[in-house]
């Protein structure tokens, strides 16, 4: 825009937009080379990471990550083991028709159909 107006650096229409007579019409060009960039963008014309890169650093335009997170305090015992079962079959990592229980020295027993059982977890040493 300044180069367009007659500036030799984008400092001066900073200055400008200082003076209330200026700002209105300042913020009214910022706002059509702004929309003009999504239009590009949308409709695929020019080169879509620039036009990306000026949105973020001229227009206030960045990425952002919605991560939700959830926490529940589960305590020792039979509790905790039933979470870690949830937990094991909600991800996959042990199917529906394993049994999982524990011992009285806390450790997590899984048997599978076939009666094996397998330890998981701390030894009392």
């Amino acid at each position: 825009m300044a180069y367009h107006l007659g500036y030799s650096d984008r400092y001066s229409i900073y200055d400008l937009e200082a003076h209330p007579e200026f700002s209105h019409c300042i913020k009214q060009a910022r706002l059509a080379i702004e929309s003009n960039m999504v239009s590009g963008l949308i409709d695929g014309q020019g080169w879509g990471p620039g036009r990306i890169f000026i949105l973020k650093n001229h227009h206030g335009y960045r990425d952002e990550k919605h991560i939700e997170q959830t926490t529940r305090t589960v305590s020792d015992g039979p509790e905790l083991v039933s979470e870690i079962t949830r937990l094991l079959r909600e991800t996959k990592l042990i199917p529906q028709d394993v049994v999982v229980g524990h011992d009285d020295n806390q450790a997590i027993e899984v048997i599978n159909t076939d009666n094996d059982v397998k330890s998981i977890g701390y030894d009392d040493e």
